[in-house]
């Protein structure tokens, strides 16, 4: 929906964490249906129309060049204060 990256996994992750139908550019979240991990990037359409996702944190920087990605990437998710 050119909105997000979104990898799926290979297997589910925990699910309990409190679950929303929107997104915010720069949300980094668990989907659990895929199941995969996605980053939003554009919020032309924030509904996620029925489905819902846990969002596990944000990006802080720099997420609009995603947008331009088309190739696999290497992403490194740390841990903030």
């Amino acid at each position: 929906m050119n909105r997000e990256k979104y990898r799926e996994l290979p297997r589910k992750l925990d699910e309990s964490g409190p679950r929303q139908e929107t997104f915010e550019i720069g949300d980094f979240a668990y989907w659990p249906n895929g199941p995969g991990l996605v980053m939003f990037y554009d919020d032309h359409i924030t509904s996620l129309h029925g489905t819902s996702i846990i969002v596990l944190g944000t990006i802080d920087e720099n997420v609009e060049v995603l947008a331009d990605v088309v190739d696999p990437v290497e992403v490194t998710i740390t841990l903030g204060e």
